[in-house]
């Protein structure tokens, strides 16, 4: 037996109030873990990124942090810790937890920065089109059963 494809519009016109109200749902649940989770858990610790951001951005005009930018980071000492932007901690926070610990500007810094953002982003939109998948499928396979359970029950009341 074969099964014609319907276009999206004709399942929705043969659809019945139920499959009508899960694809609602679905939409909103989709629009929601893709666009609405992404934006509130990728802002959670913002502020404190952006705070690094901004001290490692005044750090990098302090003349002083000139070496912590250009030097191999092996011959670099940790500096204390500080929110002036005078003890250069920052860079060399930064260079201690890359990858490759080479130097940096301004420009690589702020390419990293905006790139692991984008990461963040990207991670969240798809979790979010992930779960929000999952859940429309096993939604839906819900239904499905249900329909198939009371199914048989008509059929053995109309015997």
């Amino acid at each position: 037996m074969k099964m014609a494809r319907k276009s999206v519009k004709e399942w929705l016109i043969a659809s019945n109030g139920w499959q009508r109200i899960w694809f609602v749902c679905s939409i909103v649940c989709f629009l929601y873990f893709t666009v609405i989770f992404p934006l509130t858990e990728s802002n959670k610790g913002s502020s404190f990124r952006y705070e690094m951001r901004w001290a490692t951005e005044r750090e990098m005009k302090n003349p002083m942090c000139a070496p912590y930018m250009a030097i191999e980071f092996s011959k670099l000492i940790e500096p204390e810790y500080s929110t002036d932007g005078s003890t250069c901690y920052h860079i060399h926070s930064h260079r201690k937890y890359s990858d490759d610990k080479s130097p940096i500007t301004e420009k690589i810094y702020q390419q990293s920065f905006d790139s692991n953002e984008r990461e963040k982003w990207l991670m969240f939109i798809g979790m979010g089109a992930f779960i929000s998948t999952l859940l429309i499928a096993f939604v839906y396979g819900v239904g499905v059963v249900i329909s198939w359970i009371t199914k048989g029950f008509n059929r053995n009341e109309q015997q």
